[in-house]
């Protein structure tokens, strides 16, 4: 933002149509994506890529499943995804059944993850102790040191993500205790909850499932037809937003609170089909095996007044 340059990650030769997810990891060094490898279209997989452009996507499923919306979690060391590999299958464009995938990115983060809840709570302790003892250590340190070499020192405190590939496909988990239609997921600052939108009956609605009791209730019945998570930076609250709700979710108490707004926009419903109808006609026009049918023919149906007229 600052230099205002321009660098190209990817070079689009493993995604075809329309736009794909993609999440930037919280040391700013990966992109978790969705692609699509070996002309496998419409089934996408999820891969990471160095955010320097310097290397090619790496596929971590590679299943030919539909793998998709990857997401940041556990401090960038694991991706969150969907995928239909266990699920009820589509036969006919839509109804397959998903769960929720975690891959982890080194093999520390995945050994933490598997052990029991009496491990895991003698492990938190065994960090918390450590953490003290660090925190203690760095305060003496730090005495007598000038303004320039703290603020040099809180730099520093940003860890780069331990990326192990080798072993990786090793490393995914299927977390869901069962297949469902879920609109979206996401695992807390903690590693210990897995919040999800999935629908059982009719809309969506808002369930949990405490990853180290193995045992899953539904928070609230939001019985709506689409909804996405956002989380705060710091963790400590999840937004709900939908096509009705728009709801904070405060994670240490399970608390849920609605986000009230009067909000009003102007559109000019004309100009928003043409905005609209340009990626379609971009991605339509790479398509074409025939060369030069997206050259000038087809640029002149987009540009044809009788086509605006249509729109």
């Amino acid at each position: 933002m600052a230099t205002k340059a321009v660098r190209q990650v990817t070079d689009g030769s493993e995604w075809f149509m329309g736009g794909f997810n993609y999440a930037w990891s919280p040391d700013g060094k990966w992109f978790s994506l969705e692609i699509i490898g070996n002309g496998h279209d419409p089934y996408s997989d999820v891969a990471i890529v160095k955010a320097d452009g310097s290397e090619k996507p790496v596929n971590l499923t590679g299943s030919g499943y539909f793998s998709s919306q990857p997401r940041w979690v556990l401090d960038g060391n694991a991706v969150l995804f969907l995928t239909d590999r266990y699920g009820m299958r589509s036969h006919a464009s839509w109804g397959s059944l998903n769960d929720v995938m975690l891959v982890f990115m080194n093999k520390d983060a995945y050994d933490k993850f598997r052990l029991s809840k009496e491990d895991y709570e003698l492990q938190k302790e065994l960090e918390k102790e450590q953490k003290k003892n660090a925190e203690k250590a760095d305060a003496d340190k730090k005495k007598g040191k000038k303004k320039d070499d703290k603020k040099a020192d809180k730099k520093e405190e940003k860890k780069d993500i331990d990326v192990q590939l080798d072993g990786i496909e090793d490393r995914i988990v299927r977390i869901t205790p069962n297949s469902s239609e879920i609109a979206d997921a996401i695992v807390d600052a903690d590693g210990e909850s897995l919040y999800y939108l999935s629908a059982f009956e009719e809309g969506y609605d808002l369930w949990k499932l405490d990853l180290r009791k193995k045992s899953t209730e539904c928070l609230k019945k939001l019985d709506t037809s689409s909804a996405q998570f956002d989380v705060q930076k710091d963790g400590k609250c999840i937004f709900i937003l939908g096509s009705r709700i728009m709801q904070k979710l405060t994670v240490a108490s399970d608390k849920m609170e609605r986000i009230s707004y009067k909000a009003e926009m102007k559109m000019d419903l004309a100009k928003e089909r043409l905005e609209i109808d340009k990626p379609v006609f971009h991605s339509v026009s790479n398509l074409f095996f025939k060369k030069g049918v997206s050259d000038e023919n087809f640029s002149f149906i987009e540009n044809s007044s009788e086509f605006k007229g249509l729109i």
